[in-house]
């Protein structure tokens, strides 16, 4: 459900937590976010319009809370979070196209039960006569 949270950022630096056990040479890194993003704002960052297939995409990352959890090869760390900044970018950008789909639609579905209350009003003044 959108909630209309405002945009997620990156919050403090990105921390590693220790290596990840099931793939050496892998550690896990931890991004803390300025706010707990919703499910839809998690689905965006998911699901990115640009990227790149490795070890960072965010597919594969964890989003708890306001902590983002990836893992990362020290090689390609540096780049990693700056792509890790570009999917949160996008994440904000599909984010607010949702939830100004969503308000366009309520702000219609408001219009048109307007335009019905009308009508049934004038239907029962017809009524009301006969």
């Amino acid at each position: 459900m959108l909630t209309g949270h405002s945009d997620v950022k990156r919050h403090l630096s990105p921390k590693a937590l220790g290596k990840d056990k099931k793939h050496p040479g892998l550690f896990v890194i931890q991004i803390s976010l300025n706010i707990s993003p919703d499910k839809d704002w998690i689905e965006c960052f998911g699901h990115p319009r640009t990227f790149r297939v490795d070890e960072a995409h965010p597919k594969l990352a964890k989003i708890s809370g306001n902590v983002l959890e990836f893992r990362s090869s020290e090689e390609h760390l540096e780049e990693n979070i700056k792509w890790m900044d570009k999917y949160i970018d996008q994440a904000n950008e599909c984010y607010r196209q949702k939830l100004a789909a969503k308000t366009a639609e309520t702000s219609e579905q408001g219009a048109k039960a307007e335009d019905d209350t009308e009508e049934l009003e004038k239907i029962n003044k017809i009524l009301a006569r006969l």
